[in-house]
């Protein structure tokens, strides 16, 4: 942080009096907020509609061990708690590359469904079944909090099935639908996460 010289204030210096000080006070501040969050999750029974609240007491006790790393690094020039995080983009990238050394062309097939939502009340209710009958721990309250609109609704139903799926559901009317079909040599060029109908639109080379 620059002070009013327009200085750039690092800190204490490494193995300062004034850098220990500052390593013990957040130290007792992380076992107060440690204590608190075990508190707070003691008043909570793992619900959706309590997934807010858990969110803000972790972000809470995130922030307040950040300090602590922070004043760590700031005395001995290293973080106890900056452990290199799994890179999940890297390790799907290599299951990609995996894939795409099997053998054989890729076919791709890229669709559009449309709907007519004919009764809204119906899809939810459609859609929470849809919801409990993956989680089958979670109640109706967790249900009515995770689907709330059509999208939510729609997206339990045919959530680890098939899109026909919403065939068959009650308050919706199949309107029309199209598929387009396509072949490629199934390389990974790391556009699939950002959009992944997009294959449909670039060129094709003859």
């Amino acid at each position: 942080m620059d002070d009013e010289t327009g200085a750039v204030d690092d800190g204490p210096d490494q193995w300062s009096l004034e850098a220990r000080q500052v390593l013990l006070a957040r130290a007792e501040e992380v076992r107060t907020a440690i204590s608190r969050y075990v508190d707070d999750l003691s008043t909570l029974a793992g619900r959706q509609a309590e997934l807010p609240e858990l969110f803000d007491v972790s972000d809470r006790l995130r922030s307040v061990v950040g300090a602590f790393d922070d004043a760590a690094f700031d005395l001995t020039g290293v973080s106890p708690l900056g452990v290199d995080a799994w890179d999940e983009d890297e390790e799907e990238d290599d299951v990609d590359d995996e894939s795409g050394d099997a053998g054989g062309p890729v076919l791709t097939v890229v669709g559009r469904w449309d709907y007519r939502v004919t009764d809204p009340d119906a899809l939810l209710q459609a859609g929470r079944r849809g919801y409990l009958a993956h989680w089958s721990d979670d109640t109706d309250e967790d249900a009515a909090f995770h689907v709330q609109d059509v999208v939510s609704a729609a997206n339990e139903i045919i959530h680890g099935d098939a899109v026909h799926r919403l065939d068959e559901t009650p308050g919706l009317e199949q309107v029309r639908f199209a598929t387009a079909l396509l072949t490629h040599d199934g390389g990974d060029d790391g556009t699939f996460d950002d959009d992944p109908f997009g294959i449909a639109r670039a060129p094709r080379e003859d």
